[in-house]
């Protein structure tokens, strides 16, 4: 069963030494370990399969508020997989081309460009990534794999030490929460066969979980 964010915090007071004066700090700790780990590691939690409806004319929609990133559209009407193709790309492509849309492009996380131009409703499927809730309540429970609490807290203790200067320890933190995503990692198999964009490798990226 996945761990509060209270209690999540009160470990890390504990590791620390007891300090409960920094209980807030440490909510925060936890809640920022939590987002980088989700932010490295794909979980099938954070997957999402939606649709929506093209309008006539209209070449540019909203991603949804929770998108992170894309995993593949689809165009259900004529059951043809629409292809990729960068921002630059898209627009040397002519928007007076219209008919079912084949291909989209990303503009950042907000909009999701399709061409051709539709002209008609079509629906369209959309595979993609999603922020996962940030922790904020004390009551809030993380959406992981129970397994991954350890490297949650782990994450949180070293930004802890880091906060009281104690360098060594919080390398040593660091160095146990990379151990344990690795070990985790290997046991996470998810099917990626189906990726347009390619996202956060299985396991640990150089440089972003620090």
């Amino acid at each position: 069963m996945a761990s509060s964010l209270l209690v999540m915090a009160n470990e890390v007071i504990y590791t620390i030494g007891a300090r409960s004066d920094l209980l807030t700090l440490a909510k925060t700790w936890v809640n920022r370990s939590y987002q980088r780990l989700q932010d490295t590691i794909e979980f099938p939690e954070s997957h999402v399969v939606t649709t929506f409806n093209t309008s006539a004319t209209v070449n540019s929609y909203s991603a949804p508020a929770d998108f992170f990133s894309i995993i593949s559209l689809r165009n259900n009407e004529i059951e043809r997989r629409m292809s990729q193709v960068s921002v630059p790309g898209y627009e040397r492509l002519s928007l007076l081309q219209s008919g079912s849309p084949t291909a989209y492009a990303l503009r950042g996380r907000s909009a999701i460009l399709v061409w051709k131009v539709p002209d008609a409703i079509e629906e369209l499927q959309l595979n993609y990534r999603k922020n996962l809730t940030p922790l904020s309540a004390d009551g809030d429970l993380h959406v992981l794999p129970g397994a991954w609490e350890e490297a949650i807290v782990y994450g949180a203790t070293s930004y802890a030490f880091e906060y009281l200067n104690e360098i060594e320890r919080a390398r040593q933190a660091r160095a146990s929460m990379r151990a344990t995503i690795g070990q985790l990692s290997d046991r996470l198999v998810l099917d990626l066969s189906d990726r347009d964009e390619p996202l956060a490798p299985i396991g640990l990226q150089t440089g972003v979980v620090s």
